[in-house]
């Protein structure tokens, strides 16, 4: 977790310092989604719109395409090579779609999974998305990337002064 004002700058600080695959998740699910309206005849300005009226009829239609689009975004997250970090991954939460991080969780360090994931969320106490908790098992699997950090001041440390 960081604050929402250092966001960018921590996903960028948090790929240099360790060997991640940065994927955003909003960005892999427009293209899946996109692919899925385009193959099931329906313009994109549509759906739009009904991403922009929850609880409509054509929103109930809008997340049928969020269903099909759904597993074309985990099938692209579990051919990850390295750990992930996850980035943007707020419409888990507003298309009811959290259980896609417990399945991603259990492939974590298996043979035929993903070597680790890695989310970043803007906040500061609690892991949520859009309000709605985030499942984790335990309180070590999350951490808050303090400023100081950000700052680069543990870098700082190591320098050699000559």
């Amino acid at each position: 977790m960081v604050d929402k004002r250092n966001y960018q700058r921590a996903a960028q600080e948090l790929c240099k310092q360790f060997p991640l695959q940065l994927l955003d998740f909003e960005g892999l699910f427009v293209d899946a989604l996109r692919d899925v309206a385009t193959k099931a005849g329906a313009k994109w300005q549509a759906v739009v719109n009904a991403d922009a009226t929850p609880g409509s009829d054509a929103w109930k239609k809008f997340l049928v395409l969020v269903n099909r689009a759904m597993p074309i975004v985990e099938q692209q997250l579990s051919t990850a090579t390295r750990t992930i970090l996850l980035t943007y991954p707020g419409l888990l939460a507003r298309y009811d779609q959290m259980p896609l991080l417990e399945r991603l969780r259990e492939k974590v360090g298996r043979s035929d999974g993903i070597p680790g994931l890695w989310m970043l969320i803007p906040g500061d106490s609690q892991p949520l998305l859009d309000g709605k908790a985030i499942p984790i098992i335990s309180p070590g699997q999350r951490s808050r990337i303090p400023e100081t950090w950000l700052k680069n001041i543990h870098g700082a440390i190591h320098e050699v002064k000559e």
